[in-house]
């Protein structure tokens, strides 16, 4: 798709050069980040230095670009300098309608993390404890914002294919490894990747409203999967075998939305997710199945503020009980990036601190299903407006065959420093 971001530039060079007000600003941190294992003490899991840079520029009264580029360095996992371009757009604005041309992260969703709509970016989860706006792979696309009727309807359009990055194979952090393996696979299958052309392109479209506190919005989206699903093969005497990993098509039909009620705030996010298999009749491709969370957020004596979700995932068009037992083994190709069933998540924090700077929180995820927890407590100290200092843990726990207790062995500490310009 390097064709699309020479185009982009071409179009750029030419608006900076018609528009004589054309405005500026540059901004950007370097980030530090640290993690060791506490299982084996001095093993450190993370060594990464991130540069990142933005540029705003104002071409005109209707006219704006943004591109936004990460510079990583990362010895424990790769011994050179990587380049990102996340985002290169240019937006056009008019009274009615807004249009954005090019690279560009695409948020949808009310929830904490847990977002089983926000489907149209991939994400980079090599690293899983990375904020989401990081993890979140750019595409190359068309959004148009149509404003009528006290209402915004959205139509995207993604001709650039982009998939997840997963972990390295068999890594300490390669649950999907993990997940093949508790379905009886010993290595990962070749994976037969689509062809990145027109007629796989993706497109969407939401119409969003806001009726007094309450923002409402329905969505329908037509998709390549961002994870792979296994194809089988049958060799004598009957014995289901991988025979490769591919990309299928799913059809998203969503809603979601978020409003405060008294001292409360509460959301909700549900999709449905329509696979090839619609009637349930291919016992070795994922069905349709459903995808939702609630939440709510309150704030406790002392200003501590308390978020507390709970995510389900339920398959349709299950036969028998062999089919439901081989739908729970299976990965969910769109929605959830991590594979898990039904799970609660809390999360506690505190601000103090001149002008509330500083900030404790402990996030938590319980896996409700395979009784499996993560934890991540954590303290960040800001002296400063451009600097700041993170330090906190990544603790997991469970059940023997929960995907977080096979984490265990994991457990880390962190430290995380960012200054900001």
């Amino acid at each position: 798709m390097k064709k699309y971001y020479i185009v982009l530039i071409l179009i750029i060079l030419f608006f900076a050069n018609v528009f004589a007000d054309t405005t500026y600003e540059l901004r950007g941190s370097l980030r530090e980040w640290v993690k060791v294992i506490v299982n084996t003490p001095g093993k450190v899991s993370l060594i990464e230095s991130r540069l990142k840079l933005e540029l705003l520029s104002t071409l005109s009264q209707e006219i704006a670009f943004k591109s936004r580029v990460y510079t990583v360095y990362s010895p424990k996992i790769y011994n050179e300098i990587k380049f990102n371009l996340q985002e290169a757009y240019i937006d056009y604005y008019t009274e009615i309608m807004d249009i954005r041309i090019g690279r560009q992260i695409i948020s949808w969703g009310k929830a904490d993390e847990l977002n089983p709509t926000d489907i149209l970016n991939p994400e980079d989860i090599s690293n899983i404890f990375e904020e989401k706006s990081i993890r979140k792979i750019g595409v190359f696309g068309i959004k148009l914002d149509l404003k009528l009727f006290d209402s915004v309807i959205t139509g995207i359009y993604i001709p650039d294919i982009q998939f997840h990055k997963l972990p390295e194979a068999h890594s300490t952090w390669d649950f999907f490894s993990i997940g093949l393996k508790k379905m009886g696979l010993i290595t990962l299958p070749s994976i037969l990747y689509p062809e990145n052309s027109l007629d796989n392109s993706e497109w969407a479209i939401k119409i969003s409203k806001t009726i007094e506190n309450f923002d409402f919005t329905l969505s329908f989206a037509d998709v390549i999967d961002n994870l792979f699903s296994i194809k089988m093969k049958i060799i004598p005497p009957g014995i289901p075998t991988p025979d490769y990993l591919y990309y299928n098509r799913t059809q998203m039909i969503a809603a979601d939305f978020a409003a405060s009620l008294f001292e409360f705030g509460v959301w909700a996010e549900v999709a449905y997710f329509i696979t090839k298999d619609k009637d349930g009749t291919d016992p070795f491709m994922k069905n349709p199945y459903f995808q939702y969370v609630i939440g709510m957020d309150y704030t406790l004596p002392f200003d501590i503020k308390i978020n507390i979700q709970y995510f389900r995932e339920d398959v349709t068009c299950v036969n028998d009980d062999k089919e439901k037992e081989l739908e729970k083994k299976s990965f969910s190709p769109t929605g959830l990036s991590i594979p898990v069933k039904q799970v609660g998540s809390l999360r506690l924090g505190k601000n103090f601190g001149e002008a509330n700077a500083n900030s404790l929180e402990i996030f938590c995820i319980y896996d409700i299903e395979e009784k499996g927890v993560m934890m991540g407590p954590r303290i960040l100290i800001s002296p400063t407006d451009a600097f700041k200092v993170e330090t906190g843990a990544f603790v997991f726990d469970g059940q023997e065959n929960s995907i977080f207790n096979m984490f265990n062995l994991n457990d880390e500490v962190y430290v995380k420093a960012t200054y900001s310009f």
